[in-house]
């Protein structure tokens, strides 16, 4: 085995989208770069800025070519292998240029993109490919695309256990969540905060950071369990809802104005540059959802030192750990309950010092990254495909 490992790190979307997978993909080739890896980033689009980036200048899944090529592979029958719209096209793309820019140059590529992972699987199988392929899972493809993989890493512990009766012989599994940057991710000056972003000094404001939508992200569901809450710890709510732009949204904007008048403000694409401070600027952080693979964005409230509320699903209540009394949710009345049970400034500080703790434990650069280095270690030592 290589002591000396060659890491190839990509997303289909870098550098023209930027959402979880994308930024996921640069951040982790340059935290391994920082932790003395030879990682290098493959992007699809964009320019390179260093050595260690590689520009594949491939076809994004919003160019007209894409959309009009999807519909034909489609129509071909060609769904049965991943081709079914524009995004496969894109990761089609990506794989192919990928496949010729790696060559057999590299010992590991790690991927979120669940098509690209699965083709360059497949060619390494075929002897046509050097890299082994992890694919860190959280798009939630089905069993039967996940028993395809030869080295699968979850994003929480409830994953890996509820896997293992599906595992198929051989193929090798990890629990390791995604990071974020703890430093930049921190307890700031919450009036300083409020200030920049126009919010008023005296509110008990409530944020939540997701996509402004009903479906999944709920934030319907935000707004209409606030609306009971006028007060809490004797000052106004305020909701904050701070996220992409959907179809959805201006439902949701019409829903805040009736149901809480000046108590609610949407911020449409916010600069995940600016969101920190945002964070830092809440008493308290909701997310709607039932169920999320990880909830990235549960993980950078609670760095900033902000007790959050959520449902009690296995993987947010174990994200949130003692952060929180995750409840519940899918029934009117619950959030309320969660939100009244942080009423008091002296229990909302006993959790932010939770949530910061179990943030830099758990989900910090420092704590995930030696678990990456120990994962391919172990992915190269097992016996060639």
């Amino acid at each position: 085995m290589p002591t000396n490992l060659k890491i190839a790190v990509g997303a289909s979307g870098l550098s023209h989208i930027r959402r979880g997978v994308e930024a996921w993909a640069e951040e982790s080739a340059a935290a391994l770069q920082c932790a003395g890896e030879h990682a290098v980033l493959f992007k699809a689009t964009g320019r390179s800025d260093s050595r260690s980036t590689v520009v594949l200048d491939t076809m994004p899944r919003s160019d007209p070519r894409a959309i009009e090529w999807a519909k034909l592979l489609r129509s071909s029958g060609l769904w049965r292998v991943g081709l079914s719209n524009p995004y496969d096209y894109e990761q089609l793309a990506y794989t192919v240029a990928l496949w010729q820019a790696i060559g057999r140059d590299y010992d590991i590529l790690h991927l979120q993109d669940p098509m690209a992972a699965l083709w360059m699987t497949w060619l390494h199988r075929a002897g046509l490919s050097r890299p082994r392929v992890i694919l860190a899972h959280g798009t939630e493809e089905p069993t039967e695309t996940l028993v395809r993989y030869d080295a699968l890493q979850h994003l929480a512990p409830v994953y890996l256990e509820e896997w293992e009766r599906h595992r198929p012989r051989g193929q090798k599994v990890f629990a390791i969540p995604n990071f974020i940057d703890v430093q930049r991710f921190r307890p700031g000056d919450q009036g300083g905060a409020r200030a920049q972003w126009n919010l008023p000094g005296d509110a008990f404001v409530i944020l939540t950071v997701a996509a402004i939508k009903k479906t999944h992200k709920r934030i319907d569901y935000l707004i209409r369990e606030t609306a009971q809450l006028p007060q809490l710890d004797g000052r106004p709510s305020y909701l904050v809802m701070a996220g992409a732009r959907e179809t959805e949204t201006p439902e949701i904007e019409a829903l805040s104005r009736e149901l809480l008048g000046d108590r609610g403000r949407v911020l449409v694409d916010v600069p995940r540059a600016e969101i920190a401070s945002l964070y830092q600027a809440a008493d308290v952080f909701v997310l709607g959802s039932l169920h999320e693979m990880l909830g990235i964005a549960l993980v950078e409230a609670m760095a900033c030192g902000i007790p959050v509320c959520c449902n009690n699903s296995p993987t947010l209540a174990w994200v949130a750990g003692d952060a929180g009394q995750p409840s519940d949710i899918s029934q009117p009345g619950a959030l309320v309950a969660q939100l009244r049970a942080l009423e008091t400034r002296s229990e909302r500080e006993r959790l932010a010092k939770l949530a910061r703790r179990r943030a830099v434990e758990v989900f910090s650069e420092q704590a995930v990254i030696p678990q990456f280095q120990a994962m391919y270690r172990q992915v190269m030592s097992a016996p060639a495909s």
